[in-house]
């Protein structure tokens, strides 16, 4: 089933949230704003990720841009 992923990125922490397509939530929690750990975080509870959304502050490129890079 294909998850989506929102993103709410603070200077210190990020706040996840999972849900599968039909809606039901599958994870909802935060991590440090370390790009691995927010990858690490969104690997545990997402097997396919359709899409990822963030917060459009400022600070979201904080946390962002290196999951960007290829």
């Amino acid at each position: 089933m294909k998850n989506f992923v929102g993103l709410d990125v603070s200077p210190t922490n990020c706040a996840v949230c999972v849900l599968q397509e039909d809606g039901t939530r599958v994870f909802e929690g935060e991590c440090s704003t370390d790009p691995g750990e927010i990858i690490k975080t969104i690997s545990l509870h997402a097997d396919c990720v359709e899409r990822t959304v963030h917060e459009s502050r400022s600070l979201s490129a904080f946390g962002i841009n290196p999951l960007l890079s290829p």
